[in-house]
């Protein structure tokens, strides 16, 4: 946690020096959820506090030499029409891009649960409405089979170039996340996809699937082993 009265930047360095003495570096960052109710709020006051979230979640990441951050595309609400939350979002991430694109960094938008753009279709239209060279897309492959969005490998190859990171995670089809090779995503054809756009930037996989009593060392071995397993599988069918 930060420290009182610690600035973001000063807290990504802190948190940068004891990574370094782990070995560990850090290229990508979560913004958390403080977006989800107000990059599409009709007040200012509240859009404006998002976009304060976003710039120290930016001067963090700065301090922990990273590159890119993640952040929500706002859940929809009652008391605003689609269109108009469409042009809300827009605005917002237009605005937290130029912050992002001033630090020499990129922020990205992932399709998660709160149901706003509804389709790849409208994913790309957004994208390009935005057009922004800091902003893109978090991919989450599992998201798209557990809210029954359609097949990853077809968005991968629709969003191509506009996709900045990708999240890996197993789905059951409109039910619920598990872990990596069980439910129902085709991950030969998700891994096809991703080679056929070139992407070769990081795969980050998500272990909240996994049961929170595992301990954190068990997660991250069992995530290695199924990564390698994972890409020992796909390089052999292709």
């Amino acid at each position: 946690g930060a420290a009182v009265g610690e600035s973001a930047g000063e807290t990504g360095g802190r948190c940068l020096r004891v990574f370094d003495r782990a070995g560990l570096a850090v290229k990508r960052m979560h913004g958390g959820r403080r977006y989800w109710d107000r990059d599409s709020s009709p007040d200012v006051s509240t859009c404006d506090g998002g976009i304060d979230c976003g710039r120290r979640a930016l001067d963090t990441l700065n301090g922990l030499g990273g590159a890119r951050v993640l952040v929500g595309p706002g859940g929809k609400r009652p008391d605003v029409p689609y269109e108009e939350h469409w042009k809300l979002a827009r605005d917002f991430f237009l605005a937290l891009g130029e912050e992002a694109r001033s630090r020499g960094l990129a922020i990205g938008a992932e399709n998660v649960e709160c149901g706003f753009p509804l389709s790849v279709v409208e994913w790309e239209t957004f994208l390009d409405d935005i057009a922004h060279p800091a902003t893109g897309m978090y991919f989450d492959a599992g998201n798209v089979v557990w809210l029954d969005y359609g097949y990853p490998d077809h968005w991968i190859r629709a969003l191509a170039s506009r996709i900045l990171q990708i999240h890996f995670k197993g789905a059951l089809r409109g039910q619920r996340v598990c872990s990596l090779l069980e439910g129902d995503v085709d991950w030969q054809a998700v891994m096809g996809a991703i080679r056929a756009i070139r992407y070769e930037g990081w795969i980050i996989v998500e272990p909240s699937a996994l049961p929170p009593v595992v301990p954190k060392e068990t997660h991250a071995r069992t995530n290695e082993k199924l990564l390698r397993h994972f890409y020992t599988t796909q390089a052999n069918d292709m």
